[in-house]
């Protein structure tokens, strides 16, 4: 599979699970680290769009817009997993 943002975004999350955080704006994945604040992270292109965390645009939806296969779906979902688990916390 061809690397692309999400991916390389995941591959740096399961390197370091502990440090990272996943954002999308609907353009492009990012990861940064948690002790920055992802409401301060706009992409000021036309119209802004607004980072939000993967889960808010689900499972189903970034497996298909970004055609992940078989070793990445099971990443993204632990992905998903731990950021639930950090949203309780």
């Amino acid at each position: 599979m061809k690397a692309n943002c999400l991916t390389r975004a995941l591959d740096q999350w399961v390197d370091n699970p502990a440090w990272f955080w996943l954002w999308y704006d609907s353009n492009h994945v990012i990861s940064i680290e948690i002790y920055f604040n992802p409401d301060d992270l706009v992409d000021y292109s036309t119209p802004p769009l607004k980072y939000l965390p993967l889960s808010d645009y689900g499972y189903d939806f970034l497996v298909k817009a970004f055609s992940l296969d078989d070793k990445y779906q099971v990443i993204l979902s632990d992905y998903l997993d731990h950021e639930e688990i950090g949203k309780i916390m």
